[in-house]
């Protein structure tokens, strides 16, 4: 449930227009009930023996991201102009994986989340998504 209220607070951020961007990848085992879509996601298929929390702490221990202490699965940086980036996972009750990239308090996404999200999916055997929704594979698909 609150990995649900996160997703749809990052989804009203980011249409609402507020300062913050934000990006989530959904991971979704075929055992699993679909992903809600949105502008601010992309569904990533998965086999399901990954190890996602593996693969996402890797990833920010290697940017350097420090970890947040009050929240396991959590870590955070700062960007330029004191902004900060936010990396998070954790598995939704429906059976999908949930990683949230926020960038806060800016409307761009900071190099720290674009590369997280090119190691994560490299790490998944997944290319990188074009953002493009008329392009194969757009509106939210891997």
């Amino acid at each position: 449930m609150k990995l649900r209220i996160l997703g749809l607070s990052i989804l009203l951020l980011s249409l609402a227009g507020c300062d913050g961007r934000g990006k989530i990848l959904y991971l979704q085992p075929a055992t699993a009930m679909k992903p809600p879509w949105s502008v601010a996601s992309v569904i990533i298929p998965i086999r399901g023996g990954e190890d996602v929390v593996g693969i996402v702490t890797k990833v920010a221990s290697d940017l350097g991201l420090a970890s947040d202490p009050e929240r396991k699965g959590r870590w955070w940086t700062r960007t330029t102009h004191q902004n900060t980036f936010t990396l998070s996972v954790g598995k939704d009750e429906k059976g999908y994986w949930v990683v949230s990239l926020m960038d806060w308090p800016t409307t761009g996404r900071s190099e720290e989340s674009l590369k997280a999200e090119a190691m994560i999916r490299s790490a998944l055997k997944e290319p990188i998504q074009s953002p493009d929704p008329t392009a194969p594979g757009g509106r939210g698909s891997a």
